[in-house]
Order: C-alpha cells, then structure tokens, then sequence
C-alpha cells in the first residue's frame, strides 16, 4: 500500500495519464481487499474517470471491478451495476483474466450476502468459463467458493466432495486452498469429528477478492 501511494504521488506531478489511471486503480484494489470501502471507491472513481478520458478499456474494468465490488460488501447499490458493466466490458474485449475476476467478485460478494441463487449463477457461469479458456488457477478458486455455498445451503456431501478434491490437487495455489480448507475444518467440527486440528480448520475465513 506504501507503494502503491508513492506511484499515485509521483504520477500526480505529472500531466494525466494512463499511467495515472493504473496507479489510481491499483490503489483502489488494495483498499478493497483492506476493505476499506471508503478508500476503494474514492481511488476506483478517479482511475474510472481517467480511464475512460483515454479509452483504456481494461483499466476501466479494473476500476469499475473494484469499486463494484467494495460497494457490494457495503450494500451500495450501485455496485452490482459496476460489475456487470465490468463484466460486459471484459466479455467484449476478450480479456479473459478480467472476466473469470468478475464472475468471482460476483459470485463471492453474492455468497457474502447468502443471496445463493444468484452466486451459484455466477460462479457456475465463472467456472464453465474458465475450464474454456484454461483460467485454472481462477477456475479452482470458484469452485472453492461452490464448495462454501453447498456447505451454508446443507448439502454437504456435495461440499465435502469439492472441498476434498481441492484440497487433495496437488497443482492447486496456496490461495485456492484455503476455502476448501475452511469447508473441510467446518464440516468436521459440525459432525463431531475429534480429528486434531479439524475445529481450528473450521475458523472462520471470507472469501477474498482479487
């Protein structure tokens, strides 16, 4: 974050730029991964607007993500919005990191709020898409999150079965094992099981936003 003030201070002394946009955007993630929701939107609004000046179509996705989906942990409405423009844009251009980001931050912030239908939708949709376009790092840490949701929905065989085989892949990034870890930890905890560790496996994690 210290860095990611410094670009911002040194861009800001010179004439607007996509640079600019870019630092702002970064900026803005960071702060919603913090969530600092109030810092995220004000970074996300300046990098949308400079964005958009220039035409940089996929910082403005970056942008719009970011701010789309610190306001949806915040329950702004406005920022479902934001990540469906997101969405669309990504889709459009083809920048296939952007879009599978945008179905997790859909799917996550859905599952945050336990609107389940909906999650389920844009994960599902998130993870079809990845498997299309070889996206497996993004692809794993959805089904992650469909792992959560078949946990807090009761249908726990079909938890169980995700979160294990995620946990067991051995290709599978660190970050991507944590949910399944947690799904795994809580499950053990609620069927009584005195295996060491499972309680502390089931402490509670959000999902993060990348």
């Amino acid at each position: 974050m210290r860095e990611a003030h410094r670009a911002v201070e040194l861009l800001e002394g010179e004439a607007p730029s996509r640079e600019l946009a870019m630092a702002y955007s970064n900026q803005a993630q960071l702060s919603m991964l913090a969530e600092d929701v109030t810092g995220a939107i004000v970074s996300g609004r300046r990098a949308i607007e400079l964005a958009d000046r220039f035409g940089a179509t996929e910082i403005l996705v970056h942008a719009l993500n970011n701010v789309g989906c610190a306001e949806m942990g915040a329950n702004i409405a406005a920022g479902e919005a934001r990540l469906e423009h997101s969405l669309a844009l990504a889709l459009e251009a083809g920048l296939e990191e952007h879009v599978a980001r945008a179905y997790t931050n859909l799917g996550a912030t859905r599952l945050m709020s336990r609107e389940y239908a909906r999650a389920e939708r844009h994960l599902r949709a998130g993870i079809d898409y990845s498997e299309e376009h070889d996206l497996d790092t993004w692809r794993v840490y959805m089904l992650g999150l469909e792992a959560r949701l078949c946990l807090e929905q009761g249908r726990w065989n079909k938890a169980a079965e995700l979160a294990a085989g995620l946990v067991r892949d051995p290709g599978a990034p660190a970050a991507t094992r944590i949910t399944p870890l947690v799904v795994l930890g809580r499950l053990r905890a609620r069927v009584g099981d005195k295996t060491p560790g499972a309680a502390r496996r089931g402490a509670r994690a959000s999902p993060a936003h990348g």
